[in-house]
């Protein structure tokens, strides 16, 4: 029902745009400015059997309708009508109509698609469920129970599940269904100018969100992948008004939003167990994204000042809203018949979050040569949620836990403020220094209070009009107060005192670590002669984590790039460029579970790991634009690589009591080809025939996704009472052929 009364909106906004366009007799009068429409016919040859192919778009076999343009006008009256549809009727279209009288009112309405096609090898032993709630079949659990359980026969206690006959019957009853999302976006926007200085606006936005995306859900260390049905939808109203002049201007504007899940639960078969227990659930269940409404107040003004300054600020204060009922602690209902089973704390969260967003900036110039920047911001993000105890909870519907927990309404406040000053100390030269400052005061995080300080030096060089340099460099110093965990979380979560956190008490996480930061950045362009350009740019920045003794302790990244534009005629272009990436991680950890046991005197640093991770990605392309017969027959030719390689390297550090000696995982690859062709016409003015060729090719190598299947125990006995989706993106290759008509009007 609420689909049908967003799409009535849509359809009275797009009648009342037709109407208003008809009114003075443009529509019967159908004065044709110009107008532009482009159908063509589509073949596609080769693999496609992945969902990456088509991943953000969708690539139609046949006779398709590629572009659409239509501008109707009354110069006298002052009445336009324009329409502009890309890829109409396809998953990804985009339509855009704009009508109104100039310079006095103007609606627009706007229509958009975008699909995210997630994977085709998706598979389950659960059908599709619109309403959240999955079932199986009672005998294939049944079976699944018995393959499973082998002490319910005392002649083969200890003997190991048969995982063949596990696979067979997983494999071989799970469905086959394709992953994928589709999001729809409207919007009517109402412009009303009454007088030059004045503008008035009300928009109206709705974005649909439908699909099915892999969730992974869980019974403690089994594992089931659920195909979570999705049907999002957030609408939007906002109304703004604004009064400018020469010397200041001003605007208010009001939003209102709201977030709605259709599907409120995910309710679903443990696949192994047929017989409720305490410690063994039949069941699992699972919150949705809730609900929710924001509503924001907000101002912004701007003043001319002398000395060439101007004062500009912006105050805004929002209210969001989530009061989605809580479900019961448990769906077990082994659990639930405990006679220590608690009541919950409330039956609703009431959650309550006000923010306040400040911004201030002046800019000026007192001086020809010297420009000044001033800014400061404030945003208060203050969570009024209850803060609600939980007498006992349950951990995977399993079994109740023995402490009390209190959930914490988290919140924050951040301040920044910097200057920057600018000196032009000769022709084309310039220098630019900088000093930025950042507060964090947290509540119910590990660090109340974070600082950090940086500074920046830019200098631009055009010393010649064939030559441009640009070079930045910035150092910044993050310093963390009191960080705590135990003292400013766990005694919160934990108000009986009963358990920590579970965390190395030296970790520090990477947002509130103290942290050293570099910046180094130069780009340069070279234009020897008019027909020839050279741009080159290098990049390095490094995240040095002083503190940290676990966690992430290093982040470094660089890139290099180049490009070069040849035009020795104006029928003859070429252009090539490089960009070369490389990042690298460091990570420190601690086994937390021993070979000799779980015993707190075992988790010792001899047990500690490092990983160092490294991605490089390389990404080329050149090209060709020629014309072949002069104002008759051109053509364009490209050529795309990106290469991306990912490497984990684990090791230990210490004399080792670990389960499993660490050793490095197997590299990740992508790659991607990319060839494209075209050859145009020009028949007449008005008539194009066009005929392109595209050749895409992609493979992929990545350890997670090798053999994935539903049932993965015989890779891995771990996970033999687990259901997965075996979902994944294999690689493809393909060719589309098209031919196309352009006519202009």
């Amino acid at each position: 029902m609420k689909r049908r009364i967003t799409l009535r909106a849509l359809i009275g906004a797009l009648t009342a745009a037709l109407m208003l366009a008809a009114s003075g007799g443009l529509v019967r009068a159908q004065t044709i400015k110009n107008g532009h429409v482009e159908i063509g016919q589509q073949r596609l040859e080769g693999d496609r059997s992945s969902s990456k192919f088509e991943e953000y778009r969708h690539i139609p076999s046949g006779l398709f309708l590629n572009r659409l343009y239509l501008n109707l006008g009354d110069q006298k009256n002052h009445r336009y009508f324009q329409l502009w549809a890309t890829r109409p009727a396809q998953e990804n279209q985009s339509v855009f109509l704009q009508t109104g009288l100039t310079g006095k009112v103007a609606l627009e309405v706007q229509w958009d698609q975008t699909p995210h096609f997630l994977s085709m090898t998706g598979r389950s032993l659960f059908a599709p469920s619109t309403a959240g709630v999955f079932t199986l079949p009672t005998q294939t659990r049944q079976d699944l129970n018995k393959l499973v359980t082998t002490d319910t026969n005392p002649a083969v206690a200890g003997v190991q599940p048969d995982m063949t006959a596990i696979g067979n019957l997983v494999n071989g009853t799970a469905r086959g269904f394709d992953l994928r999302t589709q999001r729809k976006t409207g919007k009517v926007l109402l412009r009303y100018t009454p007088a030059q200085e004045w503008d008035v606006r009300l928009q109206y936005s709705v974005e649909n969100r439908t699909g099915s995306k892999p969730l992974g859900t869980n019974f403690g260390f089994n594992s089931t992948e659920l195909p979570e049905p999705i049907d999002y939808r957030t609408q939007e109203l906002k109304a703004s008004s604004e009064y400018a002049t020469k010397r200041w201007d001003a605007r208010f504007a009001y939003t209102n939003a709201a977030f709605n899940n259709d599907v409120k639960a995910l309710v679903w078969d443990n696949p192994f167990i047929t017989v409720e227990k305490v410690a063994s659930p039949s069941r699992g269940r699972l919150a949705s994204f809730p609900d929710n409404t924001a509503q924001n107040l907000a101002f912004a003004g701007a003043i001319n000042l002398p000395k060439a300054s101007r004062l500009a600020t912006t105050v805004s204060y929002g209210w969001r809203r989530q009061n989605e009922p809580f479900l019961p602690l448990t769906i077990n209902s082994a659990v639930a018949a405990l006679s220590t089973y608690p009541a919950l704390p409330a039956t609703s969260l009431s959650g309550k979050v006000n923010i306040l967003n400040t911004n201030i900036t002046l800019t000026s110039r007192p001086y020809r040569r010297v420009s000044v920047n001033a800014r400061y911001r404030l945003y208060d993000y203050a969570n009024k949620t209850p803060s609600l105890t939980f007498a006992k909870y349950v951990s995977y519907d399993n079994g109740l836990s023995g402490d009390a927990r209190r959930s914490l309404p988290i919140a924050h406040t951040r301040q920044n403020a910097g200057l920057d000053v600018g000196w032009q100390f000769s022709r084309g030269a310039s220098l630019k220094v900088g000093y930025g400052w950042e507060n964090w005061e947290r509540t119910y995080r590990d660090a109340p209070k974070v600082d950090e300080q940086t500074l920046q030096a830019a200098l631009n060089l055009t010393p010649t009009n064939w030559f441009v340099l640009r070079t930045s460099y910035a150092r910044s110093d993050r310093k963390t107060h009191e960080y705590d965990a135990e003292e400013h979380v766990a005694h919160f979560t934990y108000p009986q005192g009963e358990s920590g956190l579970g965390q190395i008490s030296e970790l520090r996480k990477y947002d509130m670590a103290a942290r050293t930061r570099d910046r180094v950045m130069a780009v340069a362009q070279v234009t020897p002669v008019d027909v020839l350009s050279f741009s080159a740019s290098v990049g390095y920045a490094n995240d040095d984590f002083t503190k940290s003794a676990y966690g992430l302790l290093g982040d470094r990244n660089n890139n290099v790039s180049f490009e070069v534009s040849y035009n020795p005629v104006a029928r003859f272009a070429l252009f090539t460029n490089y960009t070369r990436e490389d990042y690298k991680y460091q990570q420190k950890s601690r086994q937390r579970t021993p070979a000799s046991g779980s015993n707190p005197a075992n988790d010792k640093p001899a047990n500690d790991w490092q990983s160092d991770l490294a991605d490089k990605a390389n990404t080329f392309e050149a090209g060709i634009d020629g014309v072949l017969i002069n104002n008759r027959l051109d053509t364009t030719l490209s050529y795309a690589l990106s290469d991306v390689k990912g490497t984990i390297a684990t090791r230990t550090l210490g004399a080792t009591d670990l389960v499993t000696t660490a050793a490095n995982y197997p590299d990740t690859k992508s790659k991607i080809h990319q060839v494209a062709a075209a050859l145009r016409y020009h028949l007449s003015d008005s008539v194009t025939p066009r005929l392109e060729y595209r050749y895409e090719r992609y493979e992929a190598t990545h350890f997670a996704q090798q053999n994935l299947n539903p049932f993965m125990g015989a890779v891995d006995s771990g996970t033999s009472s687990s259901a997965f989706l075996g979902a994944t993106q294999p690689g493809y290759k393909a060719h589309i052929i098209s031919f196309l008509i352009g006519y202009w009007f």
